[in-house]
């Protein structure tokens, strides 16, 4: 089917704004007296807020001070936020400048919740380019369920097969897969098994990479092998 809408994951992929998010988790963590451990991060990463609670009480124990923590932490990280910004994801602005140019849809698809998603969007300078943003307090499950890049379509009025997913992390694989949306995985500091990287339809190594791909699809009603035989 004809690709018509993008839907982006946001933290890895579209913004850079993972080393401020261990590092606000990190000293938060620490001062409640706890240490959050690499492996322990990266398995956060695409994760909802209650998926997060679990693996906490599982890592630290069930009297570790949920609500506090993530409290602290949101006042920490916009705080830094405000203070430093977060960059785009090389690429990031110069793509979705060129999807917007092809007349294709955009929708950001992301766990986090809408004060975080779009805070970093704003300071990423990205904010202006999608029609539709979607968070994990607009749907009763996070990924890797599908329900937010089903969402997404939805709003966009498009069918999912209309639509390719671009995603970091395995979650975000899995959530795209389950939803029957073709989806781009353009790893980011989460690695990705090959059992699920296979689950992508295509993998790249940034998002600069990305317009030579729409090259070869049929986008918005244009089909590249008919143009090439003209």
């Amino acid at each position: 089917m004809t690709v018509k809408a993008l839907l982006f994951d946001l933290d890895g992929l579209l913004v850079d704004s993972e080393p401020l998010s261990r590092r606000s988790w990190s000293e938060v963590i620490a001062q409640l007296g706890y240490t959050l451990s690499e492996d322990v991060f990266l398995q956060m990463i695409g994760r909802s807020e209650s998926e997060v609670r679990t693996l906490f009480e599982r890592v630290f124990g069930p009297d570790f001070p949920f609500e506090q923590a993530t409290r602290l932490r949101q006042v920490h990280f916009m705080e830094a936020l405000r203070r430093e910004g977060v960059p785009p994801k090389p690429g990031a602005r110069d793509l979705l400048a060129e999807v917007t140019r092809r007349g294709l849809a955009k929708a950001v698809a992301s766990s986090t919740s809408r004060a975080m998603a779009e805070a970093k969007l704003r300071s990423a300078g990205l904010h202006e380019f999608f029609e539709v943003v979607v968070t994990g307090e607009d749907v009763p499950r996070a990924k890797p369920a599908p329900d937010l890049f089903l969402e997404a379509s939805r709003r966009l009025s498009l069918p999912p097969a209309a639509c390719v997913v671009l995603e970091d992390s395995s979650v975000g694989v899995q959530a795209a897969h389950a939803a029957g949306m073709r989806c781009i995985l353009i790893p980011d500091v989460q690695p990705v098994p090959a059992e699920i990287a296979r689950l992508a339809t295509w993998q790249l190594h940034s998002l600069a990479e990305v317009p030579a791909l729409l090259d070869h699809l049929r986008v918005n009603g244009h089909d590249p092998a008919q143009a090439g035989s003209a």
